[in-house]
This record gives C-alpha cells, sequence and structure tokens, in this order.
C-alpha cells in the first residue's frame, strides 16, 4: 500500500461519518424522495479493440514531407498441385494475391489442412506477408490489405509448379522497395519452397524490418476431443528438443497480435529452428533454410524471431496464429536479401526437414567451427558472514557462467530468531544453522516416504547397518519388505545415500533457523537456473554464431587475499577450427567494510584478424520478495533526464499483468550508456529494505559517470520463478565491439549489493554520485512529501539513541512530540465542538424556520457562529493535520531497513516492519487472502486495540447533535461502527510501528479530549457561580447601545 492509497483511505475514513450521517439524515426526512430515479450519466462507447489495432503505431507513421505510393493490383487467385492422386502431388494449394498468401491447403489423402480464419473482422491467411517496416524512415504498411501483382503459373518439365507475387512502393515518386514472393511446389512432395526477396531500388541503403506468418488455421477434428497444439524446434546442446504449448493453453492468453507470446530467435545461442500446428495425426510447420547471406538459419542480414498469439476461430473455440519476424536487415543501394523457408503438410514425423543439407548441417553444429573450453565444476566462497571479520557479506561464485550463485549479508538476518541467537552465542549458530537446516531436510524425506518409519520400528537391524545398508555385501542381509521398497521407490536409494540420518532417531529438539539474509539467488528457468552476473552469451555477428556461456564451466583461479580484501579470477577461451579466437576473463573482488563487489571483464584477441562480438551479462537476479500484501520489488535504473540523474523503476507486478511481458529471449530496452544526455548509467533490482545495482565505470580519465565506450544496452526481462508469479531480471549487452589481433578490451563494474540506507548512500561519493538513495521507497504525496518522511525517519533515529535502540519506546515518544505540538489546536477544537453542541437548540429552530430557503438557512447559521465565537472547521483541524504525519511515517516505515527486525518486546512485537502476530498459524503465501486485509496468516493484536481506541475515540467526541436529532445521532453512532471496523481492517496488515504509532496516538488523543472535556466543564461552573445579572434604569448612550438583542447585559466580577 503506498502513500496516495493511505491518503485516500484517510480522506475516506475522516469524510464517511460527514456523508453518511448526511445520507440517513436525508433519507429519514425526505423518505418520498428515496424512490425518484437519479438520472444516469451518458456511457461511454466501448473501446473496439479492432479498431485500436487498426490504428498505426509511431513508428508507422509516415515522415514528415515524404509521400508514399503502393502499386495497386486487381484481385487474383491460382492452384498449385492437385488433390488427385493420379496426378502425382500431394498437396492442393490455393493462393490469394491479398498478402501474397495461402488461402487454403489440402492433402491428397487426408482433405483439408490449412485455411484462413476470421478475427475481429480481419482474416488470416497462412505464410502471408503480413507487415513491411521501414525503421529509418519511421513508416510501416500492413501488407495483407494489399493484393500483389500475381503472375502467371509456371511448369517445369519434372512437374515442379511456381508462382511469383510481386509488389513495389515509391517514395517521392521515385522508385524505393520491391517485394517479390515465389511459392514452389514438386510432385511426390510434402515440402513448399517459399522465397521472400526484397529488392532496394533506391540510390541509398535501406533498413527494412518484415512480419510473416506462418501456418494458422489447422482444421480441428470433425469428432473427438480437441488435440491441436503448436510444436517448435529449439536446439539445445546440439539437440534438437520439441516444445509443446497445447490449445488449452489460450484459455490463459490474451487474444491478439498484441499479446503474443516470444518463442525464441533463430540466431540465438539455442536457436529456435521451426514452428508450427499439429493434431493427432498431420502437422504443418515453417522453416527458414540457411542459404546466401543469411548465413547459418537466418542470420545477421535476417535474423528471425518467431511468435505465437491466440485469436479466436469461432464462439467456442480458439487457436493458434504462429509467425516470424525478420530483420532489421539493412541493404545496399541495388542489393537485395533473399529468405528462404520450407512448408512442410503432411502426416507428423519427427523432424520433417531433417532431409535438408543446409538444414542438417545447422542441427549438427558443423559448419561453424566453434568450440569453447570448459573447466572443472566448482565454487569459490568470497568474504565471510561472520561480523567480527569486517565483510559485510560473502558472496559464492559458480563456474557455470563465472556467476554468483548467491550473495548473503553478514549483517542481516532472515528471520528475527536468527538475529537474536547470532547476538547470544556467533561461534555456535553456524553450526546450530546447519543442524536445522538437516532436521528441515529429515523430516521433509519422513513425509516424502512415511512408510521407512514403519519398516525401521519392525526391522532394527536396519537402524543398526547404517550406511553399510546400500552396500551390494549387505543386499542379503536387507529384509524382503525393505528390498521390494527399494525397487519401488527409485529416489529412497538417493535420499538414504545422501541422508543417512534417515534411518536414525529423530535428533531432538533444534532452534528453526534460517541463517543470513541471501540477497542474490538462483532463478529457476527451463531446467537451469539464472544466476546474478552470469557471462549468458558471447555473439560474433559476421561470423552468425552464438555461443551459450552461462552452461559453460569457467576455469577458477587461485583465491588471492590480503589484509583487506579477497579476488578470484575465472577464464574461458573460444577457438574456431582449432585456433584460439578470444579470451575471456572475469575477476571477482570484495573488500573489508565496502558493500561493493568489484566485476572486471576482459576480452583478449588471440588470432590474427579482427574480431567483432557482442557479450551479454545479467545483472542482479534473484532478490527475495519482502513484505506479506504485496510484492514490491522493482527492476531500477538510473537514467539522465535533462542532466539530471533520476531513478526509473519497473515494479514486479507489471510482469504478472494482462499484458504479456517481455522473456529473455525479447527483453525490454531500459537505455543504453552511449545515449548521450539520456544514457543509462546503472541498473539491479531492489525489494523493500535490499537493491542490488550494477554500474559501468567510465574509462580512466574520464569526469563524467557515464561509459559511452561500453556500448551497453540496459535491457529487462520477466522470468517465471513460480508457477503462478514471474519476476524481472535485468540484463546488459555490451557492443558490439571491435577488437584488433592482439589487443584487449577492459570493462570494469560496481555491484552494490546492500540495505538501502540512507546514511550508507549519502556517505560514499559513488553512491551519492549515482543518485542511490532515489532507489528509497518513500512513495510521496502531495500533503506528505518525501522532506517529512525524513524527518520523521529521523526524529525516530534521534529518539531510539534516547531509548537506547528500542525503536518501539521511540515511537511512543514522537506521539508524546506530536500531540504536544498539537495541543493547543486540540484544545481550541474540543472548544468549539462543545460550543456548537450548546447551540444546536438554536440551530434547530433555524432549520425549522428556514427549511424551505437554503441560502438563507446557511446565512443564519453561520450569523449564530459568528456570534458564539465558533469555526466550524477548528474541529476537524487537528485531524487533517495528523494526517500528513500518519503517511510521512507509513512511507517512512516502508523504507526504513533501521526498523526490520526491530523490536519493542521481548515476546510480542519483535520486529516493527511487519505485523506484530500474537498467534501464527500458517505462512503468508499459504494463507488465504481477505479483501482489504490481505493473507489471513495469524492473529495480530495491535489492530484489535487500535479499533477499540478508534471505538472510544468516536464515542467521546462532542457531536452536534442535539437531543431532538434522534435520527443524527442514530446515524453518528452507526458510523462509530463503521469506523472501527474500517480501520480494523485496512490497517490489521500494517506494520505493526505504523499501527502502534496510530493506536498510541489515538488512545492519547481520548485521554486528551477527557481532560480537556473536564477542565472545560469545571470553568464553566465556576463562571456560573461568580456571574451576575445587573438591570441599570434608564436610558443608554445611543454608542452603547447594542442594535438587537435589546435587554439586560452581563457584567462578571
Amino acid at each position: 500500500m503506498d502513500a496516495r492509497r493511505l491518503l485516500w483511505i484517510l480522506v475516506v475514513a475522516s469524510g464517511a461519518t460527514m456523508v453518511v450521517a448526511l445520507i440517513l439524515q436525508r433519507t429519514a426526512k425526505v423518505p418520498e424522495q428515496a424512490g425518484k430515479a437519479q438520472p444516469r450519466p451518458a456511457s461511454r462507447p466501448a473501446t473496439d479493440r479492432a479498431s485500436q489495432q487498426s490504428q498505426p503505431s509511431p513508428a508507422s507513421r509516415p515522415a514528415a514531407g515524404a509521400s508514399w505510393r503502393w502499386e495497386v493490383h486487381p484481385a487474383k487467385e491460382a492452384t498449385l498441385g492437385s488433390t488427385d492422386p493420379a496426378s502425382g502431388y500431394r498437396l492442393e494449394l490455393s493462393l490469394s494475391s491479398l498478402g501474397a498468401a495461402v488461402k487454403g491447403l489440402k492433402l491428397a489423402r487426408g482433405g483439408q489442412l490449412l485455411r484462413a480464419v476470421t478475427f475481429a473482422g480481419r482474416s488470416y491467411y497462412p505464410l502471408a506477408t503480413r507487415h513491411i517496416l521501414f525503421p529509418d524512415e519511421g513508416r510501416g504498411q500492413n501488407l495483407t490489405v494489399l493484393h500483389w501483382r500475381a503472375g502467371e503459373v509456371r511448369r517445369a518439365p519434372d512437374g515442379t509448379q511456381s508462382l511469383t507475387f510481386t509488389l513495389a512502393v515509391k517514395r517521392n515518386g521515385q522508385d524505393y522497395v520491391r517485394l517479390e514472393k515465389t511459392y514452389s511446389l514438386a510432385k511426390g512432395s510434402n515440402f513448399v519452397q517459399v522465397s521472400l526477396r526484397a529488392v532496394n531500388l533506391a540510390a541509398r541503403e535501406v533498413t527494412v524490418k518484415l512480419t510473416q506468418f506462418g501456418t494458422t488455421g489447422l482444421a480441428a477434428a470433425a469428432s473427438g476431443p480437441e488435440q491441436r497444439e503448436l510444436i517448435y524446434g529449439r536446439l539445445v546442446g546440439g539437440n534438437l528438443q520439441l516444445r509443446r504449448i497445447p490449445l488449452a493453453a489460450t484459455r490463459d492468453m490474451a487474444l491478439g497480435l498484441r499479446h503474443c507470446r516470444w518463442l525464441g530467435r533463430s540466431d540465438a545461442a539455442e536457436p529456435v529452428l521451426w514452428l508450427g500446428l499439429a493434431d493427432r495425426d498431420n502437422t504443418a510447420l515453417t522453416c527458414i533454410i540457411p542459404g546466401g547471406r543469411l548465413g547459418p538459419l537466418a542470420g545477421p542480414s535476417a535474423p528471425a524471431r518467431f511468435f505465437a498469439a491466440a485469436i479466436q476461430e469461432s464462439a467456442r473455440r480458439r487457436t493458434f496464429l504462429a509467425g516470424m519476424n525478420l530483420g532489421p536487415s539493412r541493404i545496399g543501394p541495388a542489393g537485395a536479401l533473399t529468405v528462404r523457408m520450407k512448408l512442410y503438410a503432411g502426416p507428423r514425423q519427427p523432424d520433417p526437414f531433417e532431409a535438408d543439407p543446409a538444414y542438417k548441417a545447422r542441427k549438427a553444429g558443423r559448419g561453424t567451427g566453434w568450440q569453447a573450453e570448459a573447466g572443472p565444476r566448482g565454487e569459490v566462497l568470497l568474504g565471510s558472514l561472520d561480523q567480527r571479520s569486517g565483510y559485510k557479506f560473502q558472496v559464492q561464485l559458480t563456474t557455470l557462467g563465472a556467476a554468483i550463485r548467491t550473495l548473503k549479508l553478514s549483517e542481516h538476518f532472515r528471520t528475527v530468531a536468527d538475529k537474536k541467537y547470532y547476538r547470544r552465542s556467533p561461534d555456535t549458530y553456524r553450526r546450530t544453522v546447519q543442524k536445522a537446516y538437516r532436521r528441515r531436510r529429515l523430516r521433509r524425506l519422513r513425509q516424502q516416504y512415511p512408510e521407512l518409519e514403519g519398516l525401521v520400528a519392525k526391522y532394527p537391524q536396519l537402524r543398526a547397518m547404517g550406511p553399510k545398508l546400500l552396500q551390494p555385501a549387505s543386499a542379503a542381509k536387507l529384509p524382503e519388505e525393505f528390498r521390494k521398497l527399494l525397487e519401488t521407490r527409485p529416489g529412497l536409494r538417493k535420499a538414504l545415500k545422501d541422508c543417512p540420518e534417515l534411518l536414525q532417531k529423530d535428533p531432538g529438539k533444534v532452534p528453526d533457523l534460517w541463517g543470513n539474509y541471501s540477497l542474490l539467488n538462483p532463478v529457476p528457468h527451463e531446467r537451469q537456473d539464472l544466476y546474478a552476473m552470469a557471462t549468458r552469451e558471447v555473439r560474433f555477428p559476421e561470423a552468425s554464431h552464438g555461443q551459450d556461456l552461462a552452461r559453460l564451466d569457467w576455469r577458477a583461479g587461485p583465491v588471492k587475499t590480503d589484509g583487506n580484501s579477497q579476488q578470484v579470477t575465472f577464464t574461458t577461451q573460444l577457438s574456431r577450427y582449432g585456433k584460439p579466437c578470444l579470451r575471456l576473463e572475469k575477476t571477482y573482488a570484495v573488500t573489508k567494510g565496502s558493500y561493493s563487489v568489484k566485476v572486471t571483464l576482459r576480452a583478449v584477441n588471440l588470432g590474427s584478424e579482427e574480431l567483432q562480438f557482442e557479450l551479454t551479462h545479467l545483472l542482479a537476479a534473484g532478490v527475495p520478495r519482502e513484505g506479506i500484501q504485496r510484492d514490491q520489488r522493482s527492476t531500477a535504473y538510473g537514467k539522465l533526464v535533462k542532466g539530471e540523474l533520476k531513478v526509473m523503476k519497473r515494479p514486479v507486478p507489471q510482469a504478472n499483468g494482462k499484458k504479456a511481458p517481455p522473456d529473455l529471449a525479447s527483453p525490454d530496452e531500459l537505455g543504453r550508456s552511449d545515449a548521450g544526455p539520456e544514457a543509462v548509467l546503472w541498473a539491479g533490482s531492489s525489494n523493500r529494505f535490499f537493491a542490488a545495482f550494477a554500474y559501468i565505470f567510465p574509462h580512466q580519465g574520464s569526469e563524467a559517470l557515464a561509459a559511452p565506450a561500453a556500448k551497453a544496452a540496459f535491457l529487462n526481462a520477466a522470468v517465471p520463478e513460480s508457477p503462478t508469479w514471474r519476476t524481472y531480471v535485468p540484463l546488459m549487452k555490451l557492443g558490439p565491439h571491435r577488437l584488433e589481433p592482439g589487443k584487449a578490451l577492459e570493462l570494469k563494474l560496481d555491484l552494490f549489493a546492500g540495505p538501502k540506507k540512507r546514511a550508507l548512500f549519502n556517505g560514499n561519493a559513488l553512491y551519492r554520485a549515482l543518485n542511490y538513495k532515489g532507489a528509497l521507497e518513500f512513495r510521496p504525496c502531495f500533503c506528505a512529501p518525501p522532506a517529512l518522511a525524513l524527518v520523521m525517519m529521523w526524529l525516530l533515529d534521534l529518539f531510539s539513541k534516547v531509548t537506547l535502540g528500542n525503536y518501539g519506546l521511540a515511537i511512543v515518544l514522537l506521539v508524546v512530540l506530536v500531540r504536544l505540538c498539537l495541543h493547543p489546536l486540540t484544545k481550541k477544537g474540543q472548544v468549539a465542538m462543545m460550543a456548537m453542541q450548546k447551540l444546536q437548540p438554536e440551530l434547530e429552530k433555524i432549520r425549522e424556520k428556514y427549511k424551505d430557503d437554503k441560502d438563507r438557512l446557511q446565512q443564519e447559521t453561520m450569523k449564530v457562529y459568528r456570534s458564539a465565537g465558533i469555526t466550524p472547521m477548528l474541529g476537524c483541524l487537528p485531524m487533517f493535520l495528523q494526517m500528513p504525519i500518519w503517511i510521512a511515517l507509513w512511507t517512512g516505515l516502508q523504507a526504513a531497513v533501521e526498523l526490520r527486525h526491530a523490536p519493542f518486546l521481548p515476546v510480542w512485537i519483535t520486529d516493527l516492519s511487519v505485523p506484530d502476530a500474537l498467534i501464527r498459524w500458517a505462512e503468508p503465501s499459504q494463507a488465504a487472502t481477505w479483501p482489504m486485509v490481505g493473507p489471513m496468516y495469524a492473529f495480530n493484536l495491535l489492530p484489535v486495540l487500535l479499533a477499540v481506541a478508534m471505538f472510544l475515540q468516536q464515542k467521546y467526541t462532542p457531536t452536534a447533535a442535539a437531543a431532538s436529532q434522534p435520527q443524527k445521532q442514530a446515524s453518528q453512532k452507526q458510523m462509530a461502527y463503521f469506523m472501527t471496523g474500517f480501520f480494523l481492517l485496512i490497517f490489521y496488515n500494517a506494520p505493526s510501528g505504523l499501527t502502534m504509532y496510530i493506536m498510541a496516538s489515538t488512545f492519547a488523543g481520548v485521554a486528551e479530549q477527557y481532560f480537556i472535556r473536564k477542565h472545560i466543564r469545571q470553568m464553566e461552573t465556576v463562571e456560573a457561580a461568580t456571574e451576575t445579572k445587573v438591570a441599570i434604569p434608564g436610558k443608554r448612550f445611543r454608542g452603547q447601545k447594542p442594535k438587537k438583542p435589546k435587554g439586560p447585559f452581563r457584567l462578571t466580577k
């Protein structure tokens, strides 16, 4: 919950009493108006999704001053092949000039396989060339609404039939680009050869990006269950892996091309080779075949990015629309770009393109000649978790991708119990954590194999055999039941080997400890974990080759230690055709007393020719979730905006919305380091209290903070961390860089990993210059700026020194200070409210007298208030003045890592940054979620006490309702109950520090009201006792006479 939402809740809470009371009063007084129909506002017309999709994007609008004209041709259809078995053809292809697409495809034996699908008023044809974009010109065109020029069907002597479609465009009256698309079908073949060619007719270089549909409209079976699915082949480690997405998955996908799912790229380290649709018996697949300038499977000239979208094919059925984006590709003057595709339509096969020599060579990995040197798998530890060592964290490095597996902070722990145990016994804490880990693992395995406990009780010799149980010599001594259990439960043998304690007695009670706080952690992704700072991929654009380095074990060197720091270097070497080509070195260094990890990346050209390469790195990955109500994690990055460094954020909940998030195959770009005045300097991940940011140092001698020479593009991708939730992972793409033979490129990075403390960021010159403090989650609003939140936290820090580090007592002192400052206004407000209560009989007469004249009623009412010296709004002023303080304290607690695990009492309220959880029965992630409350995982006592305080305050607050207004008094009584329940709900899972502040402030307000009202009554009693009425005979001076009313006046002794 941010500050704006809290402000809204407080405004609603403060105004609800007045609004509901007025409604109840009006309903009771004027019952005949309750049944009158209120005029309804005119409803806005619903937005047409199809019309939205037809609007051109900003990139597709024509550039100013340029005129574009596309050729116009008549509609034409043609047919290739035949369904007659005697003709020798296996396919019949119906072609349409609209988008140069396939209108229908029939099997000679099997009937209709592909056809057009109509969705949202549009027809989607298989193999249609959907769109062309000229990025340099800012111009795009939908090609499926244009009729291409269709040639004549040509027949070769061997029976092969072919047809060519052409379409040209002119810019400012001059020929610009011509598109040519040729379909070719041979006898006895289930393959359709498709050639798409873009010819540059201009006198300068042209950049082209094409969107090409693949197979769509696969006919459903006439009967039986739905078995259609989308399939695509991905090359992983030299092996083709078949990926399937069932048609049922479209129920969870938004409809339309805007919500497509990206499947992969053809030029990636793990490329996608083909994709299409299939049912139980038949399949229709599209593959890009290597050849010409494309290199191995659509190389740098036209890299392919495959996608799939869901569309509605009937009232009850959905289907997949598959396709690919080609490019962007640069075409020189009089040059051409050719993309060769092959469509397979026929019986289902594991890999129908295997017979193509170019495809087979690509699949086998031949022709590239690239090899990466691998070292032994291992791990390296830098730093220490012992606070006495001086290190702020311990980094666990892995040889896989030379990455950070985990990073644990030495001064912060996962639970309050860990913090208490470490302070009590630092020497035995590590051993106790290991025992607690083994006990949890033992409990989990025993739950997995419950029958094991009965066998051990029945056969005590199993426990005596111990580790010898699994040796071949002991097989004859094992009971028959146990041998059968080992055979039927394959995982049991490995569990006994890894955990010999599984057969032993329970080790007894062990403290439930979890260890230090782990800031960076592995993120599971497609059978491989993603590690922070991993060098994910190196690409050689000119050679059209990408090498996966995240699955490669780098060679780890020895750990070098001096008195103040530790460092280690990882190396790997890439060769081509057996000759060394590129050596990569990555060095990690940690220093005592610093929250920074220094990372140095060095690339050396070992060859005899100039080398061009690109590197992709992961940044901070696996930052854990903090908080129970919502995910407060985000990808944060520092970007220059008009010369000022500002912190931008991409909250993780955005990755779980209706819009399809960017994945690792197609991440979003946050910005570049060489973007000049809008450069991005750093990027990383943060949660409520902690952050990890990576910054690239500029070249030595540069005074600027940006590093344009790195040519770094900062990216952001969403990956699933659980079956129902995704998280963001920031990346960095370096290059392309060119290295002369024997030259080296060195980049230095600073990885900050620690708590988000304002004092820490202000005390470090680099952190202060990079504006890391802008990542603090203050979430300000107009009535509670960040400065007020900082003042509140400064006061808490000041009072915590007085209370010897107890922030709970500091909050109580803060309540006393705020109440003392607001006491004069509170007293005036109470006096005004009690005076208004006395004026109610007179105001009731005025209401009755002017009930038909609202303007006169308001004038007379204000006249009575002025004559009595009362300001009606004065009673609400103290509450409105406290609202900014509440919001400022709320935002401060959201970002104050000092309050994390800060206790108030030894056994209750042990963490002021979370609910008090007096009685806990579940984990927040496993508990049921209630509206306005969140996860109901524990009984929180503080919100109940707050509700009691709010009820007492509502009960003892003087009201303006007279005894003659029972309806208004009843409505105010109802509102007292309503506000009590309302505050109980919205503050039930609020931080206990905030709840305790409002509760203490409310109870103090109740006590303050009691003493103020008591004092006012005593003063009124004294005044009544000392007051005397005197009537003076005779006429008075005219200047001393009040105009109205006439009569005696009062003199006080």
